[in-house]
């Protein structure tokens, strides 16, 4: 003998399609206006968020033929630190490997204040090949100017004009 028992639908999907559905039309709509009004907060927000700072960047001493050439570069304050963008040109006739953008960091009286690297984007840059760099520190506010180099990897430093 076997016992049936009566199926009975949950108290909130009787007679509604659901909870929203529940609810007033008037109510659905308020919600969708609150949500637009701070999704378009939200976006005006970032949007005034302050231009990043920028900050000198002065050529590399002169010394010797260039391997290197170094255009659209950029130094700002952005978000609580500093970051230098550019590109590197090889203009010599080999292919460089492994090459790392240094920054160097000046203060208003041209005292070295910091220095900090980071390998280009492209690790192999034939004749006539660019890559592009970025090197990111944390913001000192005494930092005035600052010089970027190029060297190999932990070694030598590559001659590079602007």
């Amino acid at each position: 003998m076997s016992a049936s028992i009566p199926f009975s639908r949950p108290a909130c999907t009787r007679g509604a399609v659901g909870v929203i559905g529940a609810l007033p039309r008037r109510w659905l709509v308020g919600l969708a206006a609150a949500c637009f009004v701070g999704a378009l907060a939200t976006w005006a927000a970032r949007g005034s968020a302050p231009a990043p700072a920028p900050i000198a960047v002065e050529p590399p001493p002169a010394g010797g033929r260039a391997s290197l050439h170094l255009s659209s570069v950029t130094m700002d304050r952005w978000h609580g630190g500093l970051r230098a963008i550019g590109l590197a040109r090889n203009v010599g006739q080999a292919t460089l490997r492994n090459v790392e953008a240094v920054v160097e960091l000046y203060d208003a009286r041209h005292r070295l204040r910091g220095v900090e690297s980071s390998l280009l984007e492209i690790a192999t840059i034939g004749a006539g090949e660019s890559s592009p760099f970025r090197v990111i520190t944390d913001d000192r506010p005494d930092i005035a100017f600052a010089r970027v180099r190029f060297r190999h990897l932990l070694g030598r430093a590559i001659p590079t004009r602007m």
